[in-house]
């Protein structure tokens, strides 16, 4: 039973070449932001911007942070093809010292990178 599970799950991620060929795909202008040396409870907000190369809708299924002390958000979720978007990111530094680097997870319809990953990182000091 595991062995055929396996195979059922294996199969339903499979996607042909033409369908990649005429799938959306999301690509970003950076995927790293950094922030330089900021002071404890400081916030943090940047944007990361991206496109729809692909030849169909984008759809952004969700947004995941690695730490509750992150936020991501987005004006909108579906983006047509050539379409830019943006990725707005706060970053709460209350309760951070020292070096920072948090991951955003952006879930989409892509089939070649389903998972998009971009990253704030920086310094946090605690002031005097």
């Amino acid at each position: 039973m595991c062995v055929y599970l396996s195979y059922i799950i294996h199969c339903s991620i499979f996607v042909t070449k033409s369908q990649i060929k005429n799938a959306p795909k999301i690509s970003f202008v950076t995927d790293t932001f950094n922030f330089g040396t900021v002071h404890q409870g400081d916030p943090v907000e940047c944007q990361f911007h991206f496109t729809n190369e692909g030849k169909s809708t984008l759809e952004i299924r969700k947004i995941k942070t690695s730490c509750g002390c992150t936020a991501g958000s987005m004006d909108k979720m579906s983006y047509l093809q050539g379409e830019d978007g943006v990725v707005n990111v706060t970053l709460n530094t209350r309760s951070k010292n020292g070096n920072v680097r948090q991951t955003i997870t952006i879930i989409s319809n892509d089939p070649v990178h389903p998972e998009s990953r971009v990253f704030i990182q920086g310094v946090v000091v605690v002031p005097e």
